[in-house]
């Protein structure tokens, strides 16, 4: 249940921010930052460690190359 309140609050956040600092485009990046939060944090905000955000930034690092 504290889940949602936390993703509430932290979207409010940032809602107001960019309502402040950039008027015109504040939808626009709102529904990016979403977009990213799904795809990066399945698990939500709660679901963030620093341990899980260095391992997959590690793994995107030592994923191959393809070959040319």
């Amino acid at each position: 249940m504290l889940g949602p309140v936390v993703g509430t609050a932290a979207f409010m956040l940032l809602e107001e921010f960019f309502w402040a600092n950039f008027l015109d485009y504040n939808r626009a990046i709102l529904g990016v930052v979403i977009v990213i939060l799904i795809f990066f944090l399945p698990g939500g905000l709660l679901g963030l460690s620093y341990r899980d955000v260095t391992a997959r930034f590690a793994k995107l690092l030592r994923r191959p190359k393809a070959a040319t």
